[in-house]
């Protein structure tokens, strides 16, 4: 008996497109590749970080307005009462020293001393230096010492041995402004301060000081970034460049 033979089973034919069907529409390409934005001139003098903050604000106004008033800063702009009253606090222990030292004549000197200080004259007129820039985007200044005692004691720094500043017992601070685009004609205006400590013993105690001051430290940094806001939206509104 001849057993029956089963079917051979075919591979599916591939189907053809038919002379009149239209072409396949080809696969979308991907997207190019967003650029990676560079990284932020801080970081070539602070990359390690203790302690530190970050304020951000939205200014109406181009980011070359905003950040030509960066540099015009004036610490009499801030108009916090609690911010002003706690630079004055911060400034208490010198101006005792100032009195012993000088009696009345050395605190009316004090008070001779006109407050209207911009970043500018911090970098011409004390310890702190000029780090960096990137002209129109952001600007670093840098101070070393030991700044959480009463008595702040500074010490000389060069912008070229920040990085590896290693004095035993002290710190630096490194404090950066920038700007970058944030929508038709408006910016993203950002304020950053790093500390770094050279010591354990030092990063012990001043993390204690950290605890205490760290909300008037932002304090004090969000009322720079509005006084900066309300000069550039001010400077931006008479030359009719702010944004939507």
């Amino acid at each position: 008996m001849t057993k029956a033979t089963p079917p051979t089973t075919q591979p599916d034919a591939i189907p053809r497109p038919r002379a009149d069907s239209p072409p396949a529409t080809p696969a979308p390409e991907p997207p190019p590749a967003l650029p990676v934005p560079p990284g932020q001139l801080i970081d070539e003098f602070t990359p390690t970080v203790d302690v530190g903050l970050m304020e951000h604000l939205v200014v109406n106004a181009p980011p070359d307005v905003t950040y030509e008033k960066v540099g015009e800063l004036r610490f009499t702009d801030i108009r916090t009462p609690l911010v002003r009253a706690m630079l004055v606090a911060r400034g208490l222990p010198r101006l005792v020293r100032w009195v012993r030292r000088g009696g009345v004549r050395g605190w009316r000197h004090h008070h001779a001393v006109p407050i209207e200080f911009t970043l500018d004259d911090l970098v011409m007129g004390t310890t702190w230096v000029l780090l960096g820039e990137h002209p129109g985007s952001e600007i670093v200044l840098g101070v070393a010492g030991r700044f959480w005692t009463p008595i702040i004691r500074w010490q000389d720094v060069a912008a070229d041995g920040f990085a590896d500043y290693e004095r035993p017992g002290s710190g630096t601070i490194a404090a950066s402004f920038s700007v970058h685009p944030y929508g038709a004609g408006k910016t993203l205006l950002t304020h950053e301060v790093r500390v770094r400590l050279t010591d354990p013993f030092s990063r012990r105690v001043c993390g204690w000081y950290w605890f205490v001051v760290r909300p008037f430290a932002h304090l004090l940094a969000r009322g720079m970034l509005h006084a900066i806001r309300r000069e550039a939206e001010r400077e931006a509104g008479r030359a009719g460049r702010t944004g939507n």
